[in-house]
């Protein structure tokens, strides 16, 4: 990561798992003999713990519907107790942005200070209106060199029209002046791009 400072931001928390490995891996990835020194992170996790939530015509999924998914605040906030570097937001991302990129929530809600930068940022809310909304909300946060994950980028079949794909062309459309570089596939559909500022 080229040393790079900023804090990690991750959207469909579910369980946790993720964002405890994030947790960790912030505090060990320090390597002193090739000078790799240790970076203070804060680790943001956002998600409705109420199951999926979009009112988009394009997010009309077989599975992924309704508190189908749906797991509990109190116990994944559990996981943290005592990690002040964790900050975890019960929060429907559909109400970050509206459907026209324009950002509808204050950042300082949600403990986030003005010129603070992402390092890393994971999507995993497989449906295009969070992930799009979610995109718009961190954009301010974006630096050359923030890793954008998206951990269900080929769901719904494959389709650019639908789910987080449409959200990645949707957004970059609307912000001609950001780019992605491909940087590695992941799982069974994730990937990890690289933010490119012009």
């Amino acid at each position: 990561m080229d040393s790079r400072p900023g804090d990690y931001f991750e959207f469909g928390v579910a369980h946790g798992n993720s964002l405890k490995a994030a947790s960790i891996a912030a505090k060990k990835s320090r390597l002193r003999s090739i000078g790799v020194n240790a970076l203070p992170r804060r680790i943001y996790g956002f998600d409705p713990f109420e199951g999926f939530k979009s009112s988009s015509e394009l997010d009309q999924h077989g599975i992924w519907t309704g508190t189908r998914f749906t797991h509990s605040f109190e116990k994944v906030s559990r996981r943290f107790k005592g990690d002040s570097s964790v900050s975890l937001h019960k929060v429907d991302a559909t109400t970050l942005a509206n459907e026209k990129g324009e950002i509808q929530a204050n950042h300082e809600v949600f403990g986030i200070s003005e010129g603070q930068k992402a390092s890393i940022i994971l999507f995993d809310m497989d449906f295009f209106q969070p992930t799009f909304a979610a995109l718009c909300f961190m954009k301010p946060l974006m630096q050359q060199g923030t890793f954008i994950m998206f951990d269900e980028i080929s769901y719904f079949d494959g389709r650019r029209s639908k789910g987080e794909q449409y959200a990645r062309d949707l957004f970059l459309s609307l912000n001609p002046n950001f780019n992605l570089a491909f940087v590695m596939t992941y799982g069974i559909g994730g990937i990890v791009y690289s933010v490119d500022v012009e």
